[in-house]
C-alpha cells in the first residue's frame, strides 16, 4: 500500500507554513532588532526584568513540553484513527505544534519592547529557539506514515 497522497501534501503544506512562521519570521525579526528597525524599549529594569524573563523562559518551555507531551500522544494513536481521518489530524497537530513553539518569538520581541538592548542577549535566545524548536520537536512525514511507507 502506497502513502496517501492528501497525507502528504497535507504535510507538506504544514510544514511549509511551519518554515515561514518558525524559521523566516524569526530571522527577519533577528535582522530587523540588528538593524535598529524595531526600537528598543526601557519600560523597565533591575529585578522586574529578571523575574519577567523567568516567566518567559518558564512559558517556552512548558510550550515546549506540550508539543513533546502532545505529539507522542498523537503519534501513538495515529495508526488507529481511520484513513480519511489521518490528512487532518496531520494538518491540525503540526498547526498546533508550529503555533505553540512560534511564541517563543513572541516573547522575544516582547521581551525587546520592554527591556531593550539591556537584555538583548536574551532576546535573541528567545528568537532563534523557534527555529530549533521546530526543526527538533514538530514530527517529520516520516513518523506520521507507516513503517513500511517511508
Amino acid at each position: 500500500m502506497s502513502a496517501q497522497p492528501d497525507l502528504i501534501s497535507r504535510f507538506r503544506i504544514a510544514r511549509m507554513l511551519g518554515l515561514i512562521v518558525c524559521v523566516a519570521w524569526p530571522l527577519i525579526l533577528m535582522l530587523l532588532i540588528m538593524n535598529q528597525k524595531v526600537v528598543p524599549g526601557n519600560l523597565i529594569s533591575g529585578t522586574l526584568i529578571k523575574e519577567f524573563s523567568y516567566t518567559l523562559t518558564g512559558l517556552t518551555l512548558i510550550g515546549t513540553f506540550f508539543v513533546v507531551y502532545r505529539s507522542s500522544k498523537v503519534l501513538t494513536n495515529f495508526k488507529n484513527q481511520p484513513e480519511h481521518l489521518k490528512p487532518h489530524i496531520v494538518f491540525r497537530e503540526s498547526l498546533i505544534y508550529v503555533l505553540v513553539i512560534q511564541m517563543t518569538t513572541w516573547y522575544g520581541l516582547i521581551y525587546w519592547l520592554l527591556a531593550g538592548w539591556s537584555v538583548s542577549r536574551h532576546v535573541g535566545t528567545f528568537i532563534m529557539l523557534s527555529p530549533i524548536c521546530f526543526f527538533l520537536f514538530v514530527p517529520r512525514l516520516s513518523q506520521w506514515l507507516p513503517d513500511n511507507e517511508v
